[in-house]
């Protein structure tokens, strides 16, 4: 959820649950990002979230009372969270740095089934993108590239490109280097937004060989607004 705002500032809200196996994770966020023009092309822009996320192991329909390790893991997890991203335009090309998390996180590992922590600035992503113009107005072409330090230097790499119509139908493919491949695609109708994206099962033996399904829904609060008078970049 979005609130458009006459300045620079965006104010929004972020409710996402996400499920994989026995494990259930829910996060509310509340978003504020800020966006500062350095020159007619250049501007440089930063977010900050705050949260609170809830872990959960569900073991409805198992019998695990002789595992005291799963008894342990399964002991409903409530943490505080916290994210800060900036990211540097120029023109059409678009460089950003996040850091996921800036607080201590408790949560429930799959492979160890015990407590655990991360470390708050080990977790870093940088992103490049560029949007190509192949129709004026109509088509656009989006490449971008993720790179992921994470904990215990489980490091990663995304590639996608994003084709959108109109900025109201868009569609694309990524590819992940540990999760495999997926495809989304999504449409813009008045003041909502909708995302849906697929992710095919990793052929590493490594990871759990199960696809997963994503819904997005993004509700913008009011009109879309300018600012009335435009800065000088000449001061």
């Amino acid at each position: 959820m979005q609130l458009a705002t006459y300045s620079r500032a965006s104010f929004g809200l972020s409710v996402v649950t996400q499920e994989s196996v026995a494990l259930r994770n829910t996060l509310a966020k509340t978003i504020f990002a800020y966006k500062i023009p350095i020159s007619k092309d250049h501007s440089l822009s930063f977010g900050i979230t705050f949260g609170v996320g809830y872990n959960d192991l569900d073991l409805e329909g198992v019998d695990y009372s002789n595992d005291p390790a799963i008894l342990n893991a399964s002991d409903n997890k409530a943490y505080a969270d916290a994210s800060f991203g900036l990211v540097y335009s120029f023109k059409a090309l678009r460089f950003g740095f996040s850091l996921p998390r800036l607080f201590g996180q408790p949560y429930i590992s799959p492979q160890q089934l015990a407590d655990n922590e991360f470390s708050q600035l080990i977790n870093q992503l940088y992103s490049l993108s560029y949007k190509i113009e192949v129709s004026q107005g109509l088509f656009y072409i989006e490449p971008y590239f993720l790179y992921r330090l994470a904990r215990d230097n489980q490091n990663s790499w995304e590639a996608a490109t994003l084709i959108n119509f109109k900025e109201k139908i868009w569609t694309g493919a990524a590819y992940h280097s540990t999760q495999g491949i997926a495809f989304f695609l999504g449409m813009a109708i008045n003041k909502f937004r909708f995302g849906y994206s697929y992710e095919l099962p990793p052929t590493n033996g490594e990871f759990t060989s199960t696809s997963s399904h994503e819904l997005q829904l993004n509700l913008r609060i009011g009109e879309r607004k300018t600012l009335v008078r435009k800065p000088n970049y000449e001061q």
